[in-house]
């Protein structure tokens, strides 16, 4: 079992096509989640000759995410904001979602290209 902690976007409205410009007015806030992920099931169930990582992800109550969603009126910028896993109470992940290799927006304009994202649609944005 391995750990992702994440920064959650929770949909407000609809978005679909829609540019960077304008994706967060379609966020209603952020939360946290851990992208539970089993990485022998990735490698050893995926099948050949590359994993399929899908498999180490998928399984039922994984992906928790919560307890609370903070709105944006609160975080006006999801980009300066500071992520912290512990697993046991020993610190794994200590950064900043100002170094995250795709913002915030650029991620919800993106999957809206290829998908009708929904009100209360949840994205965890990466590691």
């Amino acid at each position: 079992m391995d750990y992702e902690g994440e920064l959650v976007v929770i949909m407000k409205k609809k978005a679909f096509n829609i540019s960077v410009d304008v994706a967060l007015d379609h966020v209603l806030g952020y939360s946290v989640g851990n992208d539970v992920s089993h990485r022998g099931w990735q490698i050893d169930r995926g099948g050949e000759p590359e994993p399929q990582y899908s498999m180490g992800k998928d399984a039922d109550g994984w992906g928790p995410w919560g307890p609370a969603i903070v709105s944006t009126s609160i975080i006006p910028d999801p980009q300066k904001l500071q992520l912290t896993t512990k697993v046991n109470g020993v610190m794994k992940q200590n950064e900043t979602t100002g170094n995250m290799i795709f913002g915030v927006a650029q991620i919800v304009s993106f999957f809206s290209m290829g998908i009708t994202l929904q009100p209360g649609d949840v994205i965890f944005t990466g590691t």
